[in-house]
């Protein structure tokens, strides 16, 4: 990890993983979305209150809702925010993987 996101967007791949039954590729390909309201790690460590960069892929109403509740939406493209990869095991040994297809930077191997 080198970055201020990295951990937003590796717990929204866990969640929808998890609570939402997406397999990891599917749960790593959702829009993904964070926030620069926290002061950043890196110098000269500036926030924006309120800030919520969003994907594209967002509906219409999901953006509406979030501005209506005071969020200050900062749209990006759609498949630019957001590089994970994961990996798991099942109980039988099978290895299963997922990866951002975001730039093209992420791949999943095993063996």
């Amino acid at each position: 990890p080198g970055g201020d996101m990295q951990d937003t967007w590796s717990l929204h791949a866990f969640l929808r993983h998890v609570h939402f039954d997406m397999n990891l590729q599917e749960a790593i390909e959702s829009p993904q979305f964070h926030t620069e309201h926290m002061p950043n790690s890196f110098y000269p460590r500036e926030s924006k209150p309120a800030h919520l960069a969003l994907e594209g892929r967002f509906s219409k109403e999901t953006i509406a809702e979030l501005q209506a509740r005071g969020h200050e939406i900062d749209m990006r493209g759609d498949w630019t925010i957001s590089y994970v990869t994961a990996a798991t095991q099942d109980d039988d040994g099978v290895l299963r993987a997922g990866a951002s297809p975001r730039n093209m930077q992420c791949y999943a191997a095993g063996r």
